[in-house]
């Protein structure tokens, strides 16, 4: 399948599916950066990346919507 030719502007960046696929890469490194945060023990920093996480799970959100 060829792409559209309107396909090109929707990934360049800042444009919504470049921030969402943004958003989920930092989601799935978080997910390793937590297992190194629990082997540390250091609950105040895993507390800071969940709070990152919803924070970018909220701008997929928005920008679904």
């Amino acid at each position: 399948m060829s792409e559209h030719y309107t396909d090109s502007h929707l990934v360049q960046r800042g444009s919504s599916v470049d921030l969402i696929e943004r958003c989920a890469a930092f989601i799935r490194q978080c997910g390793d950066f937590e297992g190194i945060l629990e082997y540390d023990e250091d609950e105040e920093s895993i507390a800071k990346l969940h709070d990152l996480t919803k924070a970018a799970m909220k701008i997929i959100a928005k920008e679904c919507r």
